[in-house]
């Protein structure tokens, strides 16, 4: 009895073992990106053209190009979202969470020549607590496409900024 368990275990292992070793095991390539011989050819999934035809693979060009914002913090804010409005309007929405002494906190941004607005807002929380928080900025007309949101906190001692925090930005329609 011990005999055929053993072997069965041997059989099973040896089974288990042969059908981990696949020829695209491990090559890091998804189906639809993987490579596939057709008669001699080798060809991409996706990246070939029409049959019969010379045009080359279209790009699909009803999309934008998505750019993604990277996460941003320090010990006092963490922003998760930065986006221009979709109007084409001069308008800044951000979005993230603070921990602020009496959820209050600043906002400014800058066009590397003017500052293009200015204000304070409020988290739903204060400190010790990360309090969420959504700035829909309007802002006035940039001179360059590149910019700055800075976000900080008014020392309660002499009014300094404390715990800045520096996020570069675009102007989509700056002039």
């Amino acid at each position: 009895m011990k005999r055929l368990l053993f072997i069965g275990l041997i059989i099973l292992s040896l089974f288990c073992l042969a059908s981990c070793q696949s020829s695209d095991y491990g090559n890091g390539k998804k189906d639809d990106q993987s490579s596939h011989v057709d008669k001699g050819k080798t060809t991409d999934k996706g990246n070939t053209p029409d049959k019969g035809t010379n045009n080359p693979p279209k790009k699909d060009e009803t999309k934008p190009p998505v750019k993604v914002f990277t996460p941003v913090e320090n010990e006092a804010f963490k922003v998760t979202s930065v986006v221009n409005d979709s109007t084409g309007k001069n308008v800044l929405i951000v979005e993230g969470k603070a921990s602020v002494f009496e959820a209050t906190f600043l906002y400014r941004i800058e066009d590397g020549h003017n500052v293009l607005a200015e204000g304070h807002t409020m988290a739903d929380m204060g400190a010790p607590e990360w309090g969420n928080f959504k700035l829909v900025i309007n802002y006035d007309q940039p001179t360059s496409p590149n910019g700055v949101l800075t976000l900080y906190v008014a020392s309660a001692k002499d009014g300094q900024p404390e715990h800045i925090l520096n996020i570069p930005i675009q102007f989509p329609n700056y002039k």
